[in-house]
């Protein structure tokens, strides 16, 4: 998902995008941040390509909305212990 400044978001990976997107945890967090835009690619194939290609993609891009694979959460979470006020932005 990104925003109307093209930011990423949140990246995830799903085999049906309708039925994961319809029950998402986080969508509604997604939308308060204004993360709208949402770009699918759907395969039926099962690979460990697309397992890889997901975790390469977040470690790129550090979307807030990450919880896995995000090198920025580690990064706030050393901040946050320190007492600086980035960790918001990652939670």
């Amino acid at each position: 998902m990104v925003n109307w400044q093209n930011v990423v978001g949140y990246i995830g990976k799903a085999k049906e995008a309708q039925n994961r997107l319809a029950g998402h945890e986080r969508l509604d967090e997604a939308m308060r941040k204004g993360y709208v835009r949402l770009f699918a690619y759907e395969t039926r194939w099962s690979d460990p390509f697309y397992e890889d290609l997901e975790k390469d993609l977040i470690h790129k891009y550090s979307p807030p909305l990450n919880l896995h694979h995000n090198p920025m959460r580690s990064v706030a979470a050393a901040l946050a212990s320190r007492g600086t006020g980035i960790a918001g932005m990652f939670g």
